[in-house]
């Protein structure tokens, strides 16, 4: 409510004072104290403005090169990328022929060691019994002599 009000009233006013500037007489005088701060506002919104424009072009000019540095980034990364994605095939295919080439030399080899496992086992065991044997005799035999050298 208040608000039609408040329109009717500014649109009265405004008419009211289209009638009265026509009048006979009247004449709308500008002193130079309202020109000179008339332009001072102009001035000052207009060094405002320019202002603004000038933080802009600066902010503008810094993303911009955000731009470029993240561009050069991205580009050196996709680079390594795939260097690496490349180098991976390749040793995942030398993986393979590696291990079908090794597989049956595997096997071979350990065909060969399940052989010789027993056989090798009881050589093992008459070779630690024969040494047992000649270290026991050997002490006997020698052991009074080095029990007298020690003593004297």
């Amino acid at each position: 409510m208040k608000k039609k009000i408040a329109i009717m009233l500014g649109e009265f006013l405004t008419n009211f004072m289209k009638v009265i500037i026509h009048l006979p007489g009247f004449q709308v005088t500008i002193t130079n104290e309202v020109y000179q701060s008339i332009m001072k506002e102009l001035h000052g919104s207009r060094i405002e403005i320019e202002k603004k424009i000038g933080k802009a072009y600066e902010s503008l000019h810094e993303t911009s090169n955000l731009l470029f540095e993240l561009e050069d980034t991205l580009k050196e990364r996709t680079e390594k990328l795939n260097y690496l994605r490349t180098e991976y095939e390749r040793y995942n295919k030398l993986t393979e022929i590696e291990h079908s080439k090794a597989v049956p030399l595997i096997n071979h080899m350990d065909t060969i060691l399940e052989r010789g496992k027993k056989t090798e086992r009881w050589l093992n065991f008459f070779l630690g019994l024969a040494a047992g044997v000649i270290t026991t005799l050997l002490g006997i035999i020698f052991g009074p002599y080095i029990t007298d050298v020690f003593i004297k």
